[in-house]
């Protein structure tokens, strides 16, 4: 009988524990970099489809200063945004539009520097804190010929 006890192999609690605490520690490391991960996606997404956004609304200000048209910058921008309001150094005019569907809106500026030149800075702004989540600055040539 005492050979049988003594022949016995196994493990002791304190192994037990130890494996245990070290599996955990591991587990817990992988969890946390995987939930990182997914926050980093979800962050990169959104600076993705907010770019996206101010990339298509410069390329339809850029297909506005191609289109047949016999107004200035200024008042086709009034007709397609509303009317700008100017800025404090009275040389920017801001317009703001709301994206359907979304948390987010339009900032477009845009200030004359020469007869046919634009400068045009449209940014994407979060609605509720006006947080700049993606912003394009552009020159646009108008059309000589749309004028």
């Amino acid at each position: 009988m005492k050979k049988i006890l003594e022949a016995e192999k196994g493990l002791t609690l304190i192994e037990v524990l130890a494996s245990t605490v070290l599996i955990t520690l591991i587990l817990v490391s992988f969890f946390t970099l995987f939930a990182q991960g997914a926050k980093t996606n979800i962050t990169s997404e959104n600076i993705v489809d907010s770019t996206y956004l101010a990339q298509k609304e410069m390329e339809s200000i850029i297909a506005l200063s191609k289109a047949p048209i016999v107004d200035t910058p200024k008042i086709e921008m009034d007709k397609r945004y509303g009317m700008g309001v100017s800025s404090s150094n009275n040389e920017w005019i801001k317009y703001e539009k709301s994206i359907p569907d979304s948390t987010e809106k339009y900032s477009i500026r845009i200030k004359n520097t020469t007869s046919n030149r634009i400068n045009v800075i449209v940014e994407v702004l979060e609605k509720e804190n006006n947080v700049v989540r993606a912003k394009m600055e552009n020159v646009v040539v108008w059309e000589e010929d749309n004028q």
